[in-house]
């Protein structure tokens, strides 16, 4: 890849090319042509199923050259779970699961007997607006346009743009881990005892019951961590997107949304945790999707048992 990006410097002096815009190129170039009986095969296998049982939902979408940019697919078990279960639902994208570097998008919920089911997956070329769009369109369209009261996921602007415009009424809740995560940003803009105090102060505010004890938090967080904050810093313009951010990580406000307990996408995280475990970046496209379907199935066996062997038990 160091002599490709050597040859298309020399050609095009005047513009940059980094490393991932090449081996995203060239993984797209491998999906259009050597790779294209590998995406045959997938839509051959979704089609398949469609015909054996029309229950079963499946969009494939293509550019003007026929390769493949997003695919999103329920079984008609998955369509049953989401119209049952779908008042909370999680959604989180992985990366790094087939040769051809789609990323893979996978929504979860949880069911009556407290286990993570996985009801939809789509495989994306990019993460932008316009994705989330086709996916959560097609969500929604598979199942009666039946829309959850919550979602959980990361801080994804792209993410959360398309909800708003596809469902106005559903709650946005951050993941906590993910959120948690991102106040490492500010670690690198003061000293290690600051942080500490901000992020103890933090999670102190994350807790509180009203919104005017929230208030009261966070001010004495800023004041004792930040007590030289400069106004229009870096570090101020953080701290004012975090606050900003607050209806969709503090208990005032997600405290009074039916979320079933869940404030962390770890339960997705864990689905995708499985799936890499037999698949990567040297994965086709049709096998990832036999991965996912065997761990479909083995969640229902597993669901099924469980089932079973605690209502035995009481009888």
């Amino acid at each position: 890849m160091p002599v490709i990006r050597e040859v298309l410097k020399r050609r095009n002096p005047e513009r940059y090319f980094s490393g991932r815009r090449v081996s995203n190129a060239m993984a797209r170039r491998t999906t259009g042509s050597h790779g294209a009986n590998n995406a045959q095969r997938l839509v051959a296998m979704l089609t398949g199923f469609r015909k054996k049982d029309e229950r079963w939902y499946a969009k494939v979408q293509t550019d003007n050259n026929s390769v493949i940019r997003r695919v999103f697919w329920m079984d008609p078990l998955q369509r049953d779970l989401y119209s049952r279960y779908h008042d909370v639902v999680m959604n989180d994208t992985t990366y790094n699961t087939n040769r051809f570097k789609m990323h893979l998008n996978v929504t979860t919920i949880v069911d009556a007997e407290g286990a993570t089911r996985v009801v939809a997956c789509a495989l994306l070329s990019k993460e932008t607006r316009s994705d989330f769009l086709f996916v959560l369109y097609h969500l929604f369209k598979a199942n009666g346009n039946r829309h959850p009261h919550v979602v959980v996921s990361d801080d994804d602007k792209a993410f959360e743009s398309a909800l708003i415009k596809l469902s106005p009424n559903t709650h946005m809740v951050n993941c906590l881990w993910h959120f948690s995560k991102n106040l490492s940003n500010i670690s690198c803009q003061v000293g290690k005892e600051e942080y500490e105090k901000f992020k103890n102060g933090f999670w102190i505010a994350q807790r509180t019951i009203t919104r005017r004890n929230f208030e009261e938090e966070w001010q004495r967080t800023l004041d004792f961590a930040f007590p030289d904050l400069v106004p229009g810093s870096p570090l101020d313009k953080r701290l004012q997107y975090i606050y900003s951010r607050s209806p969709y990580w503090a208990k005032p406000w997600v405290g009074t949304l039916l979320t079933l307990g869940i404030q962390a996408s770890q339960r997705v995280e864990k689905a995708h945790h499985l799936i890499k475990l037999k698949a990567n970046g040297n994965t086709g496209l049709d096998e990832l999707f036999q991965v996912i379907q065997k761990k479909i199935a083995d969640e229902s066996i597993q669901n099924s048992v469980e089932y079973y062997c605690l209502h035995a038990a009481d009888n």
